[in-house]
């Protein structure tokens, strides 16, 4: 059975020899933040659901979003939702983040560099939409 430190110890094993990572900091019980240059992903375990949620955003704010380059993003949002779970979302203050949920079991060390580095990857991707 998985719990809040076996979570840490797959952060830890999966980011700490990665040379992006710029840090792992706990923030609350089952909530680490992991810093990578100008982006921060959020990690959530919730023990009582059984799952673990990544989500991305970035550290430097973006400019309000223009109508059109919303519906790209909206369009982008739904083939990765549908080819590989990530979807769109957007803060309070109406900044962009991309989010994935796994079942908690399914966590492990790989899953977490995947999840990490893939969502890295379309958030990428995105920065150069938005600007």
């Amino acid at each position: 059975m998985q719990s809040y430190e076996s979570i840490r110890d797959h952060l830890t094993t999966a980011l700490s020899d990665n040379t992006q990572t710029d840090a792992v900091l706990q923030q609350d019980e089952g909530v680490w933040q992991v810093i990578l240059g100008r982006e921060m992903v959020t990690v959530e375990a919730d023990l009582p659901l059984r799952r673990v949620g990544f989500s991305i955003q970035s550290l430097e704010e973006f400019d309000k979003i223009s109508p059109e380059k919303l519906i790209l993003m909206l369009q982008y949002s739904f083939v990765w939702r549908a080819t590989s779970g990530v979807y769109f979302s957007m803060t309070d203050n109406e900044q962009p983040v991309l989010m994935i949920y796994f079942n908690l079991d399914e966590v492990d060390a790989p899953v977490v560099r995947n999840a990490v580095f893939g969502l890295l990857e379309k958030f990428s991707i995105w920065k150069e939409v938005l600007k």
